[in-house]
């Protein structure tokens, strides 16, 4: 507890230490997580970042294409076909939902709105700003 009662968790200063935690970069959060109580895990954090966001779309995932990857329109479209069979068994009074978990920044999550294929998208993310 401080002096006025408030545990550490509670406390102002740790209230706004947890809101700039995506502004600190990731090789200073370490230090600063026994400040808050808050354990830092390295690939979890780093993609708490705006700026990683920012990147990982426009930046790096364009960079997938020398590994391999078709592109984001056709792996969208492989992922479309691939449920395409589910999707087909849903009875026509009921609204197909899709789930994209761990959508980063909804570069998947758009293609498959955009495509009408299904009647309900929904882009989820342990990080806010992605």
């Amino acid at each position: 507890s401080t002096s006025n009662g408030e545990t550490a968790s509670s406390s102002p200063l740790t209230n706004i230490m947890r809101q700039a935690v995506p502004y600190i970069p990731p090789n200073l959060r370490g230090p600063l997580s026994s400040l808050t109580e808050d354990e830092f895990i390295p690939m979890r954090d780093l993609f708490t970042s705006p700026a990683v966001s920012f990147a990982y779309e426009r930046g790096w995932r364009q960079n997938f294409a020398t590994a391999g990857f078709p592109g984001p329109d056709a792996e969208s479209q492989m992922a479309m076909d691939y449920f395409a069979p589910v999707v087909a068994r849903v009875p026509s009074n009921e609204t197909s939902v899709m789930v994209d978990m761990s959508c980063a920044t909804g570069l998947f999550t758009r293609r498959f709105a955009l495509s009408e294929k299904y009647g309900r998208v929904l882009g989820c993310d342990y990080s806010p700003s992605m």
